[in-house]
């Protein structure tokens, strides 16, 4: 089974868009609203990355919003 987590910021429009892409395909995924220093530190120290939203299947990441590479993601075993 596939752990799908989803990193944004509530003020963030692609973050909106990557949690309704995954609803509208029925994926379970856990969002992490990135709204305190601790889960910030946290989100660069594990990411290396400064910018939202991030999505994480497993151990392997997209940076950004594209289709093309959340629809590779999900599809990898």
């Amino acid at each position: 089974m596939k752990t799908i987590t989803l990193y944004g910021t509530e003020i963030c429009p692609n973050c909106k868009v990557a949690k309704k892409f995954l609803t509208d395909k029925g994926i379970e995924f856990e969002y992490i609203v990135l709204n305190t220093d601790r889960l910030i530190d946290n989100f660069i120290r594990e990411t290396s990355q400064t910018s939202v939203p991030v999505l994480k299947v497993n151990n392997k990441y997209s940076f950004g919003f594209n289709k093309d590479d959340y629809n590779r993601l999900l599809q990898e075993d």
